[in-house]
């Protein structure tokens, strides 16, 4: 595989973890409700929002036809941390049977683990001040697997107000924190890829007109240190007059038919100097078909130009002594 093969295949990797995340976040989005006594299950006519009322919370929110629907694990413990409810998605999360460890200590099941001292401390005062904690942390399970969770945590109240323990629903996102570091690493691996090539990236919004950019990608531009404010415009305002129009032309083509883009251009630094750069572009569609990002690379080729400006002059000098020679020239192995 080549260099350019083996880039083009990282980005590509790069691109799909990077959506299997935002589709893992838009799915835990969906269940965060922001009430207390509120859970979501999925049904086969889409989510469902169960609310306990106050007054029918005490013999409700145990419900199994309720709490029983939601895919994601739900334990309650009573105000001394035993375990008083848990639905089948617990049993098969953490291993377990309730008639194994209900009346337990919450601890006989899960060993949790923060993620920092501070974690423990805003997670005990949030949920006095306001009843609801939503956070992430490490579940250790009795077999020693340790499991990365996202949780939300409620108070509950009896009928007369009384604190009577918290129910928890808990969703295993272990699988989203291996995609979340194989996006690191894919990230790295293909940042030394485009560094060890001089080759910088850039990601363009295109209804913005803003980018995110490489550190190489705005030196390649004649900048040592990050440009604050970068899109097309200002791109264009670097690009060589004579070259201009083109570049416009072949961009707007483009995103009009969705379709990648490539140009050769000058440029010209801050300093004045001239310079040429190869510039590829990838074109990325919302879920309406509109174009709305480029996702490109863009490399410095002012040595091969002039490389091949100076073949040009050779090659013409060449003709001219050929054309100009008094008698025939003969080229002698």
């Amino acid at each position: 595989m080549t260099p350019h093969e083996d880039m083009d295949a990282l980005m590509l990797e790069n691109t799909e973890l990077r959506a299997r995340l935002e589709e893992a976040e838009d799915t835990l989005r969906a269940i965060r409700l922001g009430e207390v006594d509120a859970l979501v299950s999925e049904g086969p006519e889409g989510p469902q929002v169960f609310i306990l009322q106050s007054s029918d919370a005490e013999s409700n929110r145990f419900r199994s036809d309720i709490l029983g629907k939601v895919s994601d694990a739900v334990i309650a413990v009573d105000e001394e941390r035993r375990l008083i409810y848990m639905n089948a998605a617990a049993e098969r999360q953490y291993g377990v049977t309730a008639s194994q460890v209900l009346g337990q200590p919450a601890s006989s099941m899960i060993d949790s683990r923060w993620f920092a001292p501070q974690d423990q401390d805003e997670y005990q005062t949030t949920l006095t001040e306001t009843g609801v904690w939503r956070g992430r942390n490490i579940h250790i399970k009795l077999d020693g697997t340790v499991v990365h969770v996202e949780s939300t945590v409620s108070r509950l109240f009896g009928p007369d107000g009384t604190p009577t323990g918290r129910l928890a629903v808990i969703r295993d996102i272990t699988g989203h924190k291996e995609a979340e570091e194989a996006l690191r690493e894919n990230q790295a691996r293909l940042q030394l890829t485009l560094e060890s090539a001089r080759i910088g990236d850039w990601d363009l919004d295109l209804k913005a007109d803003r980018s995110r950019r490489s550190l190489l990608h705005d030196q390649l531009f004649g900048y040592r240190e990050p440009v604050a404010q970068w899109g097309f415009k200002q791109f264009l305002h670097h690009v060589h007059p004579d070259d201009r129009d083109e570049v416009k032309r072949r961009f707007r083509e483009s995103v009009e038919n969705a379709t990648d883009w490539q140009v050769e251009c000058r440029i010209v630094w801050p300093n004045g100097t001239i310079h040429w750069i190869d510039m590829h572009g990838s074109i990325f569609r919302n879920e309406q078909g509109d174009p709305v990002r480029m996702l490109g690379v863009i490399l410095d080729i002012t040595a091969r130009k002039k490389a091949e400006e100076a073949l040009r002059e050779n090659e013409a000098l060449f003709s001219t002594i050929i054309d100009q020679a008094p008698g025939g020239v003969y080229v002698v192995d």
